[in-house]
């Protein structure tokens, strides 16, 4: 019978050589969590170039150098989202005055309703109706000292709150302002003052333009990652890995379009006051699925109760059926199943990337997804499982 050899014991250079293996990874991790933001922010510069290249490509052809075809598209479109903006501007600016003169009506008339329905405020304050009357298993009945005592009690809480000097009940505005604020400080860490959001928009346009202008440098930087044997499958997946991508963005960005401008118009129709700002609002939080559409639904509802009860009502079916025929018809028919992310899955993305890094995490989680589960689909599935049917279909020039 053979024996075992021994493991052979560890060597003090060994055990530094793992020490400080283990610190570098801890200070590279530490380093990616401080630069979340700029690593996310950079992220979305991809997209965009990416989504920018075809367009390079189509002015390549005739003659146009990259890097001035790519700065081009860039400044025209800054200069016609510029030019829209300005030519919208005064009617923004007076629906959005509307909206800001309105709005608190809106919350008071909501708490004046809930001040008059108590149980209902008891539910949204998390204390269910009847839960003193109800009573527990086991809990003995009130007796008349404790009847004397809650009476005593009563008296003192009323003479408190008669007297000068008690502080006033905070409102449903003044909580939902509270509550607003602290949002806005956890969604936008990155983007708290006007110089760091312009930090972060050029670099998504800077970023956007160099990827745009030679996205084969930044391949093959990545090809030389891959040992040279996988080389040629790699080259397979990066590129699938860009049209999913493109895909996404340019889908995306239509969507919102016709989101917004549907939004605008229904609500134009049924006559709610600020509906170019809300149609805009609607539009740009398309971008973040499932809970973006959520977000734009309560101001949008909020601001046609001002108008009337019934036509409240007719807005938040219009929203429903507008997000429906997005998320069932426009999406999939611009994606033409390249893209295929189930929805289960990109809400807990979603969820997850917003709890972590906030409004930017929460941008970028569905090109994230997308991106691994076609690499996923590629490297697993079909090679390592042999199921060839996730193959994607070539891209067509």
């Amino acid at each position: 019978m053979t024996e075992h050899s021994a493991a052979p014991a560890w060597r003090s250079s060994d055990i530094l050589r793992a020490v400080a293996l283990a610190f570098l990874v801890y200070l590279a991790l530490r380093f990616l969590w401080v630069a979340r933001s700029v690593i996310i922010t950079g992220t979305l510069g991809v997209l965009l170039g990416l989504a920018l290249s075809r367009s390079v490509d189509w002015l390549e052809r005739f003659g146009f150098k990259r890097g001035l075809a790519a700065t081009l598209i860039v400044v025209i479109v800054l200069g016609a989202l510029v030019g829209g903006a300005m030519l919208a501007a005064p009617k923004v600016k007076e629906q959005a005055a509307q909206m800001r003169e309105k709005l608190p009506a809106v919350i008071d008339s909501i708490d004046n309703w809930l001040n008059a329905h108590p149980e209902v405020a008891s539910v949204v304050g998390g204390e269910l109706p009847g839960a003193e009357s109800s009573g527990q298993v086991g809990q003995r009945e009130p007796s008349k000292q404790d009847a004397a005592n809650k009476q005593d009690g009563a008296a003192k809480k009323s003479e408190k709150t008669t007297a000068g000097d008690e502080k006033k009940q905070p409102s449903l505005s003044d909580s939902l302002g509270g509550e607003l604020g602290g949002l806005a400080n956890m969604l936008f860490p990155f983007l708290s003052n006007t110089m760091a959001a312009l930090a972060g928009f050029l670099l998504i346009v800077f970023v956007a333009i160099f990827i745009a202008s030679d996205p084969d440098t930044y391949r093959a930087g990545m090809m030389h990652l891959i040992p040279r044997r996988a080389r040629p499958r790699g080259a397979e997946v990066l590129d699938n890995i860009g049209a999913v991508l493109r895909s996404w963005l340019v889908a995306r960005a239509l969507a919102m379009v016709a989101v917004g401008l549907v939004t605008w118009g229904i609500l134009a129709l049924l006559e709610v006051p600020a509906a170019a700002v809300l149609g805009l609002l609607a539009g740009l939080l398309e971008f973040v699925p499932f809970f973006g559409p959520v977000a734009a639904a309560i101001p949008i509802v909020g601001m046609a109760v001002t108008k009337s009860p019934q036509t409240a009502l007719y807005a938040a079916i219009a929203m429903l059926v507008i997000q429906q025929l997005e998320g069932n018809l426009i999406t999939p028919l611009l994606l033409e199943s390249r893209v295929d992310v189930p929805p289960a899955l990109t809400i807990i993305g979603v969820a997850a990337m917003g709890l972590a890094f906030g409004l930017l995490g929460m941008l970028i989680a569905e090109p994230v997804l997308a991106a691994t589960l076609a690499a996923t689909k590629m490297l697993y599935v079909s090679d390592a499982l042999g199921d060839t049917s996730v193959e994607p279909e070539p891209e067509s020039s």
